[in-house]
């Protein structure tokens, strides 16, 4: 396939998805690399990645779409490494399964599915629902402070990310919120440690109770 192919088919994908963004994904390429695409995963719900902004990189190869790509995220989340190459049937992991039926979109779309569920694979960590969920509170705040590449990519997108543009040049703004995620995840925790202490006492007390009332039937004999 000739270069100048390749451009046209990467110059296209992006028009589609302009025009049909993936829900939950804002992809986009790098102005000085149309091979390296950037995107953002956020607005997933009901699930332990909820309320987070996760950065990852596509690189596509100079051959696209005659080989796959390799993907990564940057953004510390819980399921996969941050900033290793992910294994799947879609990238360079595995180039005898690739098809030229896949697109970006459809790679992105599968991304949020592979994000979702508990397979192993390279490029993937074992962490806990909870953990997911404190690294999603402080995703937004770990971009923005550790990653260069989303502040200069995604701060034009702030409105679509759900993000509050005061944090992108404003440190008091970010410090603030950075102290009011820290108090909901304490929350939280107290929260749960409470729900565990209830627990473990009203089982105490069910067995305090069947125990007094066999005690005192036995008594009656």
């Amino acid at each position: 396939m000739k270069f100048s192919d390749t451009v046209n088919r990467i110059n296209k994908e992006f028009q589609r998805l302009q025009k049909n963004p993936v829900e939950n994904v804002l992809a986009i390429p790098d102005p000085k690399n149309m091979f390296q695409w950037h995107f953002c995963i956020y607005g997933l719900v009901d699930c332990p990645f909820e309320g987070g902004v996760y950065h990852g990189i596509l690189s596509l190869p100079p051959e696209y779409p005659m080989k796959p790509p390799s993907i990564k995220l940057l953004t510390p989340n819980g399921r996969f490494k941050e900033g290793t190459n992910i294994c799947t049937s879609f990238t360079n992991y595995h180039p005898e399964s690739w098809q030229l039926t896949w697109n970006i979109e459809k790679m992105l779309i599968a991304m949020i599915s592979f994000m979702n569920d508990n397979d192993p694979s390279a490029g993937v960590v074992s962490t806990s629902e909870s953990e997911k969920r404190r690294l999603a509170k402080k995703s937004i705040i770990w971009n923005i402070k550790n990653d260069e590449q989303f502040v200069r990519l995604f701060k034009p997108y702030y409105k679509q990310l759900n993000i509050d543009p005061s944090l992108f040049t404003d440190p008091q703004k970010l410090k603030e919120y950075e102290e009011q995620m820290q108090y909901q995840q304490s929350t939280t925790e107290h929260e749960k440690k409470v729900r565990n202490f209830e627990k473990v006492l009203f089982f105490g007390a069910s067995i305090f109770l069947v125990m007094s009332s066999y005690l005192y039937m036995k008594s009656l004999k």
